[in-house]
């Protein structure tokens, strides 16, 4: 990491340099010294770097940029070469999004702010609904299967589910593991934590959709595997034993 003072004598991180690689990024900010305006990265090996755009004088790449408003909302984004521009509300929320060759789904909130519609994470071409409690606490995650886009209906696929407890902490956490292929994978953690909220073991267990489509079952029945327990040290901060 690295960094530098700026003339009110905030600090702030100016790079990083990745230790397992000869790859490094530095960070320029914009004058309120709240968002990186540009990054760069070096070397320009697209296989060090694989977003990387057009190489400048120095060798180094601007990968990323971003352009702000007066509020600090992203109105254009570029990547790779490739640029997105959005557009916001007064509340600051994601109206449209706009970018070639295709667009990705513009997201959709409720009446408390929360997002109930957006692009999916590394794979924007579709879109997910999420689903909140009475608490505004992340219930459900479905992909959009697209014949009713931005409704969820029955078609749609449970991709997370999460439970909590009377304290808001995140006991259960079930995921969709599509990386193996077909239907995919459920894969569910559950959480046990001390008076201090933090967490002392961690439980798992998986199972084929295939045999539970609707995670019903997965979603219902506790984790009886442990996968890790933790021992913190008094002042909380890091784990001892992981």
């Amino acid at each position: 990491m690295v960094m530098a003072a700026t003339k009110s004598g905030m600090f702030r991180r100016t790079g990083r340099g990745l230790p397992l690689t000869p790859s490094r990024r530095a960070f320029m900010f914009t004058g309120l010294n709240a968002f990186p305006a540009r990054r760069r990265s070096w070397p320009p090996s697209p296989t060090a770097n694989p977003i990387s755009g057009p190489a400048d004088a120095n060798g180094s790449h601007v990968d990323q940029s971003w352009t702000l408003s007066p509020t600090g909302n992203w109105t254009a984004f570029t990547t790779a070469g490739v640029q997105q521009t959005r557009t916001h509300n007064n509340a600051n929320e994601i109206l449209t999004i706009t970018r070639s060759p295709t667009n990705p789904p513009d997201p959709n909130y409720d009446l408390a702010g929360n997002n109930v519609f957006g692009p999916k994470p590394n794979d924007d071409a579709n879109g997910m609904h999420c689903v909140y409690d009475a608490w505004n606490r992340l219930a459900k995650v479905y992909l959009d299967d697209g014949d009713t886009p931005g409704t969820l209906d029955p078609n749609d696929r449970l991709l997370e589910a999460c439970r909590y407890d009377g304290l808001v902490r995140r006991t259960v956490r079930v995921m969709r593991d599509l990386s193996s292929g077909g239907a995919g994978v459920w894969r569910r953690r559950d959480f046990y934590h001390n008076e201090q909220w933090q967490v002392v073991e961690e439980r798992r267990r998986t199972m084929p959709v295939a045999v539970d489509p609707q995670g019903t079952y997965i979603c219902s029945h506790s984790a009886i595997t442990a996968y890790a327990q933790y021992v913190w040290e008094k002042r909380g901060q890091e784990p001892l034993v992981p």
